[in-house]
């Protein structure tokens, strides 16, 4: 709700805070969209350090449980992230990465976004 209202700080706190919750019983699923909720958060806060941080625990988690449209779209998430800080290098990569992943699904609408986030960052990485 603190999301949905623009209250990110606030909502951060609160996804920080179901994961105590979900860790006790090993709920993976639960554990997973906290950790992309409190990325989403910081990501709406401008701050992208924190955001790839807490995306990159969740693609970890969806890496273990085998969720490939999952690990593509928080790929992608991080992605922006190193974009934000102008990381292109490190951007690009975890582009191709998501794109590879969403040929692989027979996603063409993801990888048609993903390709063209890619086209923007990958001349600037050689900067």
């Amino acid at each position: 709700m603190r999301a949905g209202a623009g209250q990110w700080e606030a909502a951060a706190g609160h996804y920080r805070a179901a994961l105590e919750y979900t860790r006790d019983p090993l709920d993976e699923p639960a554990t997973a969209r906290a950790l992309e909720g409190a990325a989403e958060s910081y990501r709406a806060l401008g701050d992208p350090v924190r955001a790839a941080d807490w995306y990159g625990r969740a693609l970890a988690l969806r890496q273990s449980r085998d969720e490939p449209a999952a690990q593509a779209r928080l790929l992608a998430r991080i992605g922006e992230a190193h974009a934000a800080q102008h990381r292109y290098d490190e951007a690009v990569r975890e582009y191709r990465t998501a794109l590879a992943l969403l040929r692989r699904l027979g996603d063409e609408r993801g990888s048609a976004a993903v390709a063209a986030a890619l086209a923007r960052y990958a001349p600037a990485g050689g900067r």
